[in-house]
């Protein structure tokens, strides 16, 4: 393999493992939230995980760039957990 080839291998693979985390992550929080929060991710973005396996074995930029748009879209919505958790407390709080 080329050095260009062996280095998007790489990041692909990096990548596919910070999904696989943050996936995990994800799962614990959504115990606690709600059911709006759940369907997004049940029907939206866990499905694209599996998509992120294939994009995976193919080692192509295409691949890694698809990998990279759905690492953020992960992220992202991690990061909406951490808000939908504090305007749970929040709520909380003022009754």
């Amino acid at each position: 393999m080329s050095q260009a080839t062996d280095t998007t291998k790489t990041d692909i693979q990096t990548g596919l493992a910070s999904l696989y985390t943050l996936r995990d992550e994800i799962r614990v929080r959504l115990h606690l939230a709600g059911m709006e929060v759940k369907d997004v991710w049940n029907k939206t973005l866990e499905p694209q995980l599996l998509d992120a396996e294939k994009f995976a074995e193919e080692v192509t930029e295409t691949s890694k760039q698809k990998l990279d748009e759905l690492l953020t879209k992960v992220k992202d919505f991690q990061a909406s957990l951490g808000e939908h958790k504090d305007g749970a407390q929040k709520d909380a709080q003022k009754s």
